[in-house]
């Protein structure tokens, strides 16, 4: 009676109505279905038109071409309003299964629901006008232009200078002409040092590769001394290549082989001389072209260039754009505008001298401008090269006192192919007094990094690839080396060059330092008696293979020497003239063969006053027991040692004022606390506590039973320490600050308080844990572990089930954590559980669990948005993982779905490995289909938990439970706007490999598949269930429209093993690879493989 009141009560309202609404209203009623089914239609159509209009954008973008405002206004309308349509589905879908289940207990459906049909067949009226409205407007966009290219000065962007310059944009142009040219495949660019020629070939290396005018580039920096090997690396390393042969002769061969007919642009950056590319390993023919740079047309021509481009310096304009980019907001002072033109002038158009300058006079007053006016007018109007020496001084002379003056030119010294090692620095500046008053290494180490930065800021160093390792620019050192030599008659033989005969005496009594450095040839030999009363620092590098004697008086007369470097000497013996080095403050003998281990070492023994002490990478077999003389020793370097097998009991508990010990990958025998003194030969590590004023420590102690209780300071700043294995840690923060500690204790008292205090400081730590500790806070610290930024737990079997478990944390557990490393832990059960109040991985990066039988899932579903920023996971080998996150109130078949949950996605994962993971079913069971729930598959990412637009790299091995990788869409309703979204999930994705998921019906859906720009290797093997690789999706059903699929960059194509494999698409299409280099399609272990590119489905291009 109830439904037939309603019924009666609807007639009553429309009959209160105008007959054509009435009409109007009952079609919402009565045609809702065909209304839906209408707008998908609508929606495919318009999904269509955006992936062409897309694409014809995606293809001006490869050019550098900007999309219209309007396109791009469209676009994202398109977007609004399918994501519109997607919620509409999503309810459509539930209302449409809600009633057919009513309707299977009510006689021939006549409960139906008239209100909501209305609503639903009124919205969806309203929501199809929208999409005919967008794809009447997108139609106009396939008939004419959607990009259009930027101005040219956009283009020529540069790491030294954000303007686009005339003078150098119209010689890209000719070079990219050039490069066009089948004949010509060596083209050089050639100008003074600092004119700008690396940056120039930098901007063509970028263009050619934004067109798409080559494959792959590779740049090498050749430098005044070429090694054929480290150039053949630099190569390899662009090009991903791994040499099969050690010799030069093997690595050309296979570097030759590597490029031979490739798209490939070789840059070969600063020769000097003629370079032999065949003794190199390349050869420009084909499509492998090569551009080379040198401060002379020589250099290039004779190593084979066709066409040479003259680099000039700056135009006056284009010198004044970049002087006032640098210089600041202090040029635009009315008072200083003028003198700052007349200074920029004077910098004579090199980009180099202009940064310098301008830099050095940011921010100061009228008068600094005036006197740097002044000073620069004194310059000659020499040649240019002298010019730009002299400009640079100018800038050298701004520094700001004597000690920064002094360690720029030490830097420029001691720097090798332009690098600076600061580790060199140190013991050089604090042997020599250049770090004033500097009474420990902790203060001179800190005084050290802020002269690199203030220099950096001067513009007379600059960034290096690493934070130890800062560069110096070519130009910049050499003037440093002419002003060292001009005030100070510095001997200096750098990379390249040679000293045939030694200075007369007159010079060398005045001289202060003499280096020999690597790369130099040294013809002279060592004179019986070198007379040099007033040296302070003498380095030299034995680069001859045969061993180099030192004479008996050699040292005599250098009684003010503070420095002394000898670097691979061979069959080294000290004269009895060294024992009178009194003031010698820093020694390094290093890669050094001894002669006899106990004369060496017990001359050095002499030198009381000696401070730091090098030995590293020398082979010391034993330590003699006159180093414990060398009580004011604050520095010891036995790094890399291999052979140091005995250090005399008490020789190291003797060196009290030692700060630092670096026994890295040396010493490690070290004698057993208990042992009586009679029967020890070894130090014991006890004595370590001796040293109260240390405050860096590199040391491995393979026996944890040696280990004394309270062993290590909280003086400890800098520390590598291994205790129980054989290596400290994986390298993964590899530089001089950090604080390393790879613990293997085999008893529960050995974490005493000392043990505990260096875990708190660590920022790489690797645990194989003791038994006892089931749970890492607050049993290992209940702070948390606030500088930690690698955590690594392995081979552990106790019975800790999770890393963080305590629901009463109030702090972040580890707020700087940002890779987490399990490997072959039985016992975790998953990373933290139950729910936390707080964030305890406020920075973490990336996850690696390797071997963990154990493991079930990594982390409970309330916490994902706190792992957002992941950029790098790694499953491997975990038999019962079946998902990353679960819910908490997930219960064997009880299972709690949050189908209200926001839709979620790791917008900066990168790299995805998952490999043999038998039970894995996918990232989260919420967001899939009830079905997939229950069943023993489902698809690796789903509706609420989405595919990563920002994943470049996919390797999933041995899935066996995965059905797909993107979310299967069932209904209709629920695909409105799969295909919009879908069509950009994938856009980052270069590489995709999948090996034996046995349940994988197909690789991509034919929407994310038109996505795939910068896709290189697609590799699909040991597939039993797939049937195509790209599937096809509701809307692809329409029998004379053929589909394209374009791949413009895979390079490598691999199909085996895929036994039921009928389609590359079961539908009419065509397929390009305009890139393709290797494909590999095995018909053996793929029946059907003719239908994949001959029958008249589909078409390989």
């Amino acid at each position: 009676m109830d439904q037939i009141k309603r019924i009666a009560d609807c007639i009553v309202t429309i009959a209160e109505c105008p007959l054509k609404p009435i009409i109007h209203q009952v079609c919402y009623v009565v045609q809702y279905k065909s209304n839906i089914e209408d707008l998908q239609t609508r929606v495919d159509k318009l999904n269509s038109l955006t992936g062409r209009v897309q694409h014809s954008v995606d293809k001006g973008e490869r050019t550098n071409e900007k999309a219209e405002d309007d396109v791009k206004k469209w676009i994202e309308n398109v977007g609004k309003v399918i994501e519109k349509a997607n919620k509409f589905s999503e309810e459509a879908n539930e209302f449409v299964e809600e009633e057919h289940q009513a309707n299977k207990k009510c006689l021939h459906g006549f409960c139906a629901n008239l209100k909501p049909r209305h609503q639903l067949g009124r919205k969806s009226t309203k929501i199809k006008e929208e999409v005919v409205k967008l794809h009447t407007e997108g139609e106009k966009y396939t008939t004419q232009a959607v990009s259009y290219p930027p101005p040219l000065q956009e283009t020529w962007n540069t790491s030294t200078t954000s303007e686009a310059f005339q003078s150098r944009s119209s010689i890209v142009d000719r070079i990219i002409k050039d490069l066009a040219k089948p004949d010509i495949n060596i083209i050089g660019v050639y100008g003074l040092g600092g004119v700008g020629k690396t940056t120039l070939v930098k901007q063509v290396s970028d263009l050619v590769q934004q067109k798409h005018f080559f494959d792959e580039v590779a740049m090498a920096t050749v430098s005044e001394n070429p090694d054929p090997k480290r150039i053949q690396g630099e190569i390899a390393d662009k090009l991903d290549l791994k040499f099969q042969q050690e010799t030069t002769a093997g690595r050309a061969l296979n570097l030759k082989e590597r490029t031979r007919n490739k798209k490939i642009l070789i840059i070969l950056d600063d020769i000097w001389t003629k370079l032999d590319l065949e003794v190199v390993g390349l050869e420009p023919i084909g499509g492998c072209k090569i551009l080379a740079t040198s401060r002379t047309r020589e250099a290039l021509s004779e190593t084979g260039t066709r066409n040479e481009f003259k680099l000039e310096v700056l135009h006056e304009r284009e010198s004044w754009i970049l002087f006032e980019k640098k210089a600041g907001d202090v040029v635009k002072d009315p008072t200083i505008k003028n003198i700052a033109v007349e200074v920029a002038k004077r910098c004579s158009g090199l980009p180099v001298l202009i940064i310098s300058v301008a830099s050095s006079l940011r921010s100061k007053k009228k008068y600094s401008w005036e006197d740097a006016l002044e000073s620069l007018k004194k310059i000659g109007r020499n040649e240019m090269q002298k010019k730009s020496y002299s400009i640079l001084e100018w800038s050298y002379n701004q520094l700001r006192d004597n000690e920064a003056k002094s360690f720029f030119l030490l830097c420029a010294m001691v720097a090798v192919r332009n690098e600076v090692s600061l580790k060199d620095l140190l013991i050089y500046s604090f042997g020599l007094g250049i770090l004033r008053n500097m009474d420990t290494l902790e203060k001179a180490r800190n005084r050290l990094y802020s002269l690199v930065d203030y220099l950096k800021d001067s513009c007379l160093l600059l960034d290096g690839d690493d934070d130890q390792y800062p560069k110096i620019h070519d130009i910049v050192r050499d003037a440093a080396l002419w002003i060292v030599r001009k005030e100070h008659q510095v001997l200096s033989v750098t990379s390249g060059s040679e000293l045939k005969e030694w200075p007369e005496k007159d010079l060398l009594e005045h001289c202060p330092m003499i280096y020999f450095g690597f790369h130099s040839t040294f013809h002279a030999g060592l004179p019986a008696k070198l007379q040099c009363p007033k040296l302070k620092l003498f380095i030299l590098v034995n680069n001859d293979d045969e061993p180099l004697e030192v004479p008996e008086n050699f040292f005599e007369e250098m009684k003010e020497l503070k420095v002394l470097d000898l670097t691979d000497f061979g069959n080294l013996l000290l004269p009895p003239s060294f024992v009178s080095l009194t003031n010698l403050q820093t020694l390094c003998l290093v890669s050094c063969a001894f002669a006899d281990d106990d004369d060496v070492l017990g001359k050095i023994g002499e030198l009381r006053g000696l401070q730091i002490l090098s030995l590293a990478r020398s082979n010391v077999g034993k330590l003699c027991k006159e180093i414990g003389q060398l009580t004011c020793l604050r520095l010891l370097d036995l790094s890399h040692c291999f052979k140091l097998k005995v250090i005399p009991p008490n020789v190291l508990s003797n060196l009290s004022r030692l700060e630092e010990l670096n026994m890295e990958r040396s010493f490690k025998n070290w004698e057993v606390e208990g042992v009586t003194d009679e029967r020890r030969i070894n130090a014991s590590v006890s004595e370590l506590k001796h040293l109260s004023q240390l405050t860096t420590l590199n040391v491995s102690v393979e026996n944890a039973d040696a280990l004394p209780t309270n062993l290590f300071s909280d003086k400890l700043e800098r520390f590598q320490i291994n205790v129980g294995g054989e290596d400290v840690l994986r390298d993964y923060l590899d530089n001089e600050t950090s604080k390393k500690l790879r613990l293997k204790l085999t008893r529960s008292d050995q974490l005493d308080q000392s043990v505990k205090m260096l875990i708190r400081k660590s920022e790489s730590l690797s645990l194989d844990l003791v038994e006892g500790v089931s749970n890492c806070i607050p049993q290992l610290d209940s702070e948390g572990f606030p500088q930690l930024k690698l955590l690594e737990f392995q081979n552990h079997a106790s019975e800790m089930k999770h890393i963080v478990e305590s629901i009463n944390c109030t702090h972040s557990a580890f707020p700087s954590l940002e890779s987490l490393v399990l490997f072959n832990v039985s016992s975790v059960e998953s990373i933290c559980y139950p729910q936390l109040g707080t964030d305890p991985f406020g920075k973490l990066r990336t996850i690696r669990a390797h071997w963990c039988s154990g493991l079930k899932n990594l982390l409970p579903l309330s916490m994902v948005n706190c792992f957002l920023k992941l950029q790098e996971m790694e499953l491997s080998h975990c038999d019962i993982l079946e998902k990353v996150f679960v819910a908490e109130k997930e219960k064997g078949d009880e299972i709690f779905i949050r189908q209200d949950m926001d839709p979620t996605e790791f917008c900066q994962l990168q790299f995805l490995t998952l490999r043999n993971l038998p039970q894995f079913i996918g990232f989260s069971s919420i967001g899939g289909r009830v079905d997939e729930i229950h069943n023993n598959s489902a698809p690796l990412f789903n509706r609420k938990l989405k595919f990563p637009k920002s994943l470049e790299e996919l390797k999933m091995e041995g899935l066996d439970r995965i059905t797909s990788i993107w979310p299967d869409y069932d209904s209709k309703l629920i695909k409105l706007s799969a295909t919009y979204k879908q069509l950009n999930s994938c856009r980052n994705l270069r590489i995709i490999r999948v090996d034996g998921c046995g349940s994988l019906k197909y690789v991509f859906p034919a929407s994310a598949a038109r996505g795939l720009e910068q896709l290189v290797e697609l590799n699909v093997t040991n597939c039993r269930s797939i049937k195509e690789i790209i599937a096809k999706e509701e809307g692809d059903d329409d029998a004379d429209e053929i589909i394209k699929f374009v791949f413009p960059k895979v390079k490598k194509l691999r199909l085996r093993y895929l036994p039921q494999l009928g389609n590359f698409y079961p539908g009419m299409h065509t397929s390009k690879w305009p890139s393709l280099t290797s494909m590999e399609i095995n018909k053996w272990f793929i029946p059907q493989v003719g239908k994949l590119g001959s029958d008249r489905r589909g078409v390989f291009v």
